[in-house]
């Protein structure tokens, strides 16, 4: 019974975060709107917020993530003002962890029991 319970609590938090990586990419495509329209800070928040909400659901033991470094930069250059360098960065790693989360996924869909 229990072997059941834990597939069932799989099941449920794989719901779940399906519908929340919706929701991250729907920031994401927010994100990239707002610098389209030079809205700046704008994006940096909206992507920032993504970063946060994702967490780290997108990590992986083979996965080689870079981003870390890259929000540092974010977030000094946003303190700094610069925001239109803090969104192009911000939202540039929010898509690449995007991407490593849908890899993962799609590679332990490719397990069998």
């Amino acid at each position: 019974m229990n072997r059941y319970f834990l597939a069932s609590i799989l099941l449920i938090s794989h719901s779940s975060l399906s519908a929340d990586i919706a929701r991250i990419e729907s920031l994401l495509a927010q994100g990239n709107a707002e610098i389209g329209k030079g809205k700046y800070e704008v994006a940096y928040h909206i992507c920032t917020q993504g970063i946060v909400d994702l967490g780290n659901a997108y990590v992986s033991p083979s996965a080689i993530d870079d981003t870390g470094q890259k929000l540092v930069l974010a977030e000094v250059s946003a303190e700094e003002g610069n925001y239109k360098v803090a969104s192009a960065v911000s939202c540039s790693s929010l898509n690449s962890r995007v991407s490593l989360h849908k890899s993962n996924k799609e590679r332990s869909s490719d397990i069998k029991p």
